[in-house]
């Protein structure tokens, strides 16, 4: 081996000596039941430990990351102490999730010891989580087994942070990274970060960027097949690894290489160095999500996840539970435009006590299929998002189809839009029409794209969805990392496509997904011509500032020849000379 390719999750070169990370391993001998009461008194007991720790790490967040992170590091995308303290927080919060809980009791009462019991039990509720298809709830999921490894580690007896700690200057290698592991390891002055799993969007992640530290992620299996002490180049802008020749990397008087200084986030319209506009936009899920966007410099939402907003709720939200989260979603964000997508929901969850009926392929009738076939639902939303945008004086609404995949859907979604409209007007109430697109996630829309940009108002392609399509793999497995990757030359020609759809009628073309979120492909995006990108908050600051240092010409010029690439290798080569030609 001497290259493996993965996904760019923190940008950054490092080199170092390969050490493998393997966490402690928790008691794996089996664990005689006990008398149930007794058995729930002690993980009572040990949630309450694991809650206060969390809740003492998140306010000495900053003395913790002080050590690790250097200068440059401090004026990173979000602090790290802003972030570390919202990742602990978010995770005490699963230490009450009445179902966590729950579900645990409920296994104890039938004779389980604690540690089992629990392990079983947040295991399932990460599952549910992962199953969702989404990257941010697949994130959740890891927060969920990082706070259930403080749960156990209590039950055991075992002190918090007894992992082994890598050598400083290494490249740690390994599966997957919990939160707490990259806070650890920081600590420790680790060069960098190689997993043959994990995800750009996981917190993992996003706190390796705060920190100034290279990550990729997705380099599969053959990771382990390095030796340990190995010496290699890291390069997380690209998403690659490099075993270095003998001699070939610094002398040992040079310090490996780490990131360039990153500046502060910035704010008002985003450009490129010549003066190209694309606007940036944030991803939303949560209200907190909205708050974080504008606190960064998001121009707007460019996909407001709505389903997300409410997936606590038992059952289907009525119209004013929806009024009252959207209103506050548009404030948050100071009125800037907004993009609702309707409910995306999964035929194959038996969303919100739709009844499976087992017939209907899991996770193909969702988005625009089960709003049109659950019309009192999409209705109501409807009328609750026209309401919101009055009330909160966001001036037009701005609506999306999701999983649109021919005319008549997109006709049909489109009439539900003005049946809205009409009850509202039969209420006496007068709104601005609606600006509605439709959503490019499955293959049949790319080829459609131009019947459908002669009805709608904006086109949005969701690249998570559109690759995993288009590649027919699952986007969860980390196999899939090279099919699923942004420099697929098919994906390039299918967003090529739909730019030019969209553009050819006069409306804008939108991007949201992980390809938003990458600095490497961004003269690629802007290239191809999309009018706006939405991606996380926490990569707003990054985007703009890879933004700023493109030559909206020379990306033209980039995306006509990486169309016309017929490789992974090549786009690559094209974008990211190897490290010794650049």
């Amino acid at each position: 081996m001497n290259t493996l390719i993965g996904q760019p999750a923190s940008p950054g070169v490092a080199e170092g000596p390969i050490s493998f990370y393997r966490p402690a391993a928790l008691p794996s001998c089996p664990i005689a039941p006990g008398d149930p009461q007794s058995q729930a008194a002690r993980l009572a007991t040990c949630l309450e430990e694991a809650r206060a720790q969390c809740q003492r790490l998140a306010q000495g967040a900053d003395a913790a990351s002080a050590d690790a992170a250097s200068a440059d590091a401090a004026s990173a995308d979000m602090t790290t102490v802003e972030l570390a303290a919202e990742i602990l927080s978010a995770q005490a919060m699963f230490l009450s999730d009445p179902m966590l809980l729950d579900a645990a009791r409920e296994r104890i009462a039938q004779g389980m010891a604690a540690e089992i019991a629990w392990q079983e039990s947040v295991e399932a509720l990460a599952q549910q989580l992962e199953a969702l298809g989404d990257e941010m709830w697949c994130a959740r999921a890891d927060d969920v087994r990082d706070v259930g490894q403080r749960v156990l580690r209590a039950l055991a007896g075992q002190p918090q942070g007894a992992d082994p700690v890598p050598a400083q200057g290494c490249i740690v290698a390994g599966a997957n990274l919990l939160a707490s592991e990259v806070m650890a390891l920081a600590r420790s002055g680790v060069a960098g970060l190689a997993l043959a799993g994990g995800s750009p969007t996981a917190h993992a992640a996003i706190l390796a960027r705060a920190l100034g530290i290279p990550m990729t992620v997705g380099l599969g299996e053959g990771l382990f097949d390095l030796a340990a002490g190995t010496l290699v180049q890291l390069d997380g802008s690209a998403g690659a690894l490099r075993a270095l020749s003998p001699g070939e990397g610094a002398s040992p008087s040079q310090p490996p290489a780490t990131t360039a200084r990153q500046e502060p986030p910035l704010s008002g319209p985003a450009h490129t160095a010549d003066g190209h506009r694309v606007q940036l936009l944030c991803n939303v899920g949560t209200l907190a999500d909205a708050e974080r966007g504008n606190a960064l410099g998001a121009e707007g939402a460019g996909l407001v996840r709505s389903e997300f907003l409410f997936l606590d709720h038992p059952s289907l939200p009525n119209e004013g539970q929806q009024l009252a989260a959207y209103v506050s979603v548009f404030r948050a964000l100071e009125a800037k435009p907004v993009v609702i997508r309707t409910w995306d929901l999964a035929a194959d969850k038996g969303a919100w006590g739709e009844p499976d009926t087992g017939a209907r392929q899991p996770g193909l009738g969702r988005g625009i299929r089960w709003g049109l076939r659950q019309t009192g639902a999409t209705l109501a939303q409807l009328m609750a998002i026209l309401r919101a945008v009055h009330l909160a004086g966001a001036g037009r609404a701005r609506i999306m189809i999701p999983f649109v995949s021919t005319v008549e859907e997109w006709r049909a979604a489109r009439g539900l839009v003005d049946r809205a409209m009409d009850r509202l007007a039969a209420e006496g109430q007068r709104v601005k029409p609606p600006l509605v697109g439709a959503m490019i996630e499955v293959p049949a829309a790319v080829w459609m794209a131009d019947a459908l940009a002669a009805e709608a108002d904006f086109l949005s392609v969701g690249s998570n969805d559109l690759a995993q399509h288009l590649m027919a793999t699952d986007r969860d497995a980390p196999e899939s990392a090279e099919l699923l990757s942004g420099l697929q030359p098919a994906l390039l020609r299918c967003l090529q496509a739909v730019v030019a759809a969209g553009h050819q009628t006069g409306i804008p073309v939108s991007l949201c997904g992980e390809m938003a979120s990458d600095p490497a492909l961004m003269p690629l995006l802007v290239g191809l011509g999309f009018d706006s990108l939405s991606l996380q908050p926490t990569s707003l600051p990054s985007a703009r500032r890879a933004l700023a240092s493109i030559s909206y010409t020379r990306a033209r010029d980039l995306a006509s020849e990486a169309t016309r690439c017929t490789t992974v290798a090549e786009v690559r080569a094209l974008i990211a000379p190897p490290p010794e030609t650049r």
